[in-house]
C-alpha cells in the first residue's frame, strides 16, 4: 500500500507542475519542447522521469495489493488496489486541467 500511496504523492504534483507551466512557456518560446529554454526542458524531463518511476511503483503497489488481498489482508490489499488504480486517472486529470487552464489564459 505504501508504494501506491508514494506513487500518488509523487505523480500528482509532477503532473500539476508540468501542466501549469507547459502552456505559457511553449506559448512564449515555441510549440515544441526543444524550443523552450534548456532549464525548462531539463525540468520537464526530470518530472517526466519521476512520472515513469511513479508508474512503476504504482504498478508494483497494484501487484502487491492483489497479493495481499488474496492472502487474508483484504483491507490493505483492496486499499492498495483502489489507490494504485485511481492515482494515474487523477494524475492525468490534474495534468489535463492544468494544461487547459494554462492554455486558455495564454491565448
Amino acid at each position: 500500500m505504501l508504494l501506491a500511496v508514494g506513487a500518488t504523492v509523487v505523480s500528482i504534483p509532477a503532473s500539476a507542475s508540468v501542466g501549469a507551466t507547459v502552456g505559457p512557456v511553449e506559448g512564449a518560446h515555441g510549440t515544441v519542447l526543444a524550443d523552450t529554454p534548456a532549464w525548462y526542458s531539463g525540468a520537464v524531463s526530470v518530472l517526466l522521469a519521476l512520472q515513469g518511476i511513479a508508474a512503476l511503483a504504482g504498478l508494483a503497489g497494484l501487484v502487491l495489493g492483489i497479493v495481499a488481498a488474496t492472502r487474508r489482508q483484504v483491507g490493505a490489499g483492496v486499499t492498495a488496489i483502489v489507490i494504485a488504480t485511481l492515482a494515474p486517472l487523477v494524475s492525468f486529470g490534474v495534468f489535463l486541467a492544468m494544461v487547459l487552464g494554462s492554455v486558455c489564459c495564454v491565448a
